[in-house]
């Protein structure tokens, strides 16, 4: 699931299974990259459950800001049917 921006740039990119249209998922492999529009972006994997991260010691979090190196290496060889721009990584926050 992919949410934009106005602007068409990445609000929130995630991959992991759902329950009734909400981010549900057990395996402790689901993950999105999410950014509010004055953070920079945020990684989390782990376990989802009614929308919510849900912390633990399995978890796997990268703070804000990410790198587009560190976006490169999560996505790896994924392939989307849409097209994913990320808002400025470097620049100040709007």
């Amino acid at each position: 699931m992919a949410y934009f921006f106005e602007d068409g740039s990445v609000r929130l990119l995630y991959c992991g299974n759902f329950v009734d249209g909400t981010f549900n998922d057990s395996t402790g492999n689901a993950w999105y990259i999410v950014r509010n529009e004055k953070t920079n972006y945020m990684y989390f994997k782990g376990v989802f459950r009614n929308g919510e991260e849900v912390h633990n010691s399995k978890q796997v979090t990268l703070p804000p800001p990410l790198s587009q190196e560190q976006i490169n290496e999560i996505l790896g060889d994924r392939q989307f049917n849409v097209s994913l721009r990320w808002a400025d990584l470097n620049g100040p926050l709007t």
